[in-house]
């Protein structure tokens, strides 16, 4: 059996991590109190440690980021700017409020089949009467198009639904307005609109795939769901691999593992992460702002500059440090729920995951154990989570993402490579609606591998998924009970 690498134990290896999290759990918080207090507390006893010998000394330095992270995440909360929006009073009268804003990413079908749309509101006009505004709102719109971010839209809503009164006060994210429908007005900077551009023409040349392989490319890759029927997506759901249409990091690293291979075999290791950071850069402007994609790509810098450095750290460090960037800059991602779907994920690959292939590798081959770990850790990770907020979990989830992960996988490069093909053989592209050319044949293989995947998704939706329950509750407690008590062996503190 392979042996493990030591671990490091002392508490001052996870400065990066107490910061984090006292940043996090500051910027949740409902209230600002026990942020302050703690802050005052860490502060207070940071220079009094000093007078205590080792290791006691040892604690100044996480007492200190610990007192920092809440701080910082102090300043961030009465920022202004990354409040929800809330009227400050209830609007008086039956006529309907009109909002205007900026699209503040791109609007994405909603699981009711409406469209949402997140803006970032500057006015508010009520019966001639106008006024400006601040904040951000979620609208669900009964029906829409997708519209991309920097879009200015204007959002007729009857009074009864604005937020004012359901959205507490001190709330850490938007409430969702329901409407019927939102009108686009303009772009907010001529950018937005290049942009818009760029993303319809990839959107059209991915849709000359075919409509089976190009929706599930477009969905895999931009996180358009356009294409894809509601029963396509429900297969997925109900497989527990709904994070596969999720735009995160598993996406933007099959791209940059794509990128890299070819980079580094011309150019070497150095010069390939800097065109690997720059395309990653340059896809995440592209496809959206999403807040997993925002966590990878930090992630993906700041691991790849540390490695490059030959510096070496623990891996939750670096995943701390990639929560804590985009967090500083947009605080209210801590409240969204693909953001803290896509951490809590990472957090089980990085620390139940080894636990669980240690003991998994004694009886299955690594081949197979190592990927049956990261599902197993990812999973019960974010069950209490999932739990809260679906009341079900796919316990399939595990063996589902051991067959659909590499299928994936291997359908985007195929994808990527046909993209590429398509743009340096226009005469393979222009022969594609008769049935010739070299791109023809090469999407008869996209499409077969698509029909695969979503035969092998609808397969796994036909498993029961797993409600709510005290007895499910107790699972999950359990798992992760045990999972610490092995932790802590591993780490050499549950021996005397």
């Amino acid at each position: 059996m392979r042996k493990l690498p030591p671990r490091a134990v002392r508490a001052d290896a996870y400065p990066p991590l107490f910061f984090t999290v006292a940043l996090v759990a500051t910027v949740l918080l409902p209230t600002r109190a026990p942020a302050i207090v703690i802050a005052f507390v860490a502060a207070a006893l940071f220079p009094i440690l000093d007078s205590f010998p080792s290791p006691l000394r040892n604690r100044r330095i996480p007492v200190l980021m610990t007192a920092l992270g809440c701080a910082i995440g102090l300043a961030l909360v009465v920022s202004p700017q990354h409040r929800p929006f809330r009227l400050a009073s209830p609007a008086e009268g039956t006529a309907p409020v009109m909002l205007e804003g900026v699209l503040v990413e791109d609007a994405a079908l909603s699981a009711d089949g409406g469209v949402r749309y997140r803006m970032r509101v500057h006015r508010v006009s009520a019966e001639a009467a106008e006024t400006s505004a601040t904040g951000v709102a979620t609208v669900i719109a009964r029906r829409g198009e997708e519209l991309a971010a920097g879009r200015i839209i204007r959002v007729p809503v009857p009074s009864d639904r604005l937020p004012a009164t359901s959205l507490p006060v001190g709330a850490p994210a938007a409430g969702f307005i329901r409407v019927d429908a939102v009108e686009a007005v303009g772009w907010a900077a001529p950018w937005y609109e290049l942009r818009a551009g760029v993303r319809a023409a990839l959107f059209d040349r991915i849709d000359r795939m075919g409509y089976r392989s190009g929706g599930l490319f477009r969905a895999l890759t931009t996180g358009s769901r356009a294409q894809l029927s509601r029963a396509q997506q429900a297969s997925f759901r109900e497989s527990g691999s709904s994070h596969l249409l999720a735009l995160s990091g598993m996406h933007l690293g099959i791209i940059a593992t794509v990128v890299f291979g070819v980079v580094r075999i011309l150019c070497g290791k150095r010069v390939a992460f800097l065109v690997t950071l720059a395309v990653a850069v340059v896809y995440v402007a592209l496809v959206g702002a999403r807040p997993s994609l925002l966590r990878a790509l930090a992630m993906f810098a700041v691991g790849g500059g540390i490695a490059l450095a030959y510096r070496s750290t623990e891996p939750i460090n670096v995943l701390a440090i990639a929560v804590a960037l985009p967090v500083i800059v947009a605080p209210h991602l801590a409240a969204e729920l693909s953001f803290q779907l896509s951490v809590l994920s990472l957090v089980g690959i990085i620390v139940i995951a080894p636990l669980v292939y240690r003991r998994l590798v004694r009886r299955v081959p690594p081949v197979l154990a190592a990927p049956l770990s990261a599902a197993f850790g990812a999973q019960l990770a974010t069950a209490p989570l999932t739990l809260s907020v679906f009341g079900v979990i796919h316990p399939v989830a595990v063996l589902s993402s051991l067959l659909l992960v590499p299928m994936v996988t291997l359908f985007v490069w195929s994808g990527l490579v046909w993209l590429a093909a398509s743009l340096i053989m226009p005469l393979g592209a222009s022969a594609f609606g008769n049935g010739l050319g070299v791109l023809t044949l090469f999407s008869g293989v996209l499409r077969e591998q698509a029909s695969l995947i979503h035969h092998t998704a609808s397969l796994f939706a036909g498993v029961p998924s797993v409600a709510v329950s005290p007895l499910v509750w107790g699972s999950v407690v359990l798992a992760l009970a045990v999972c610490v008590a092995d932790g802590l062996d591993w780490f050499g503190l549950g021996r005397r």
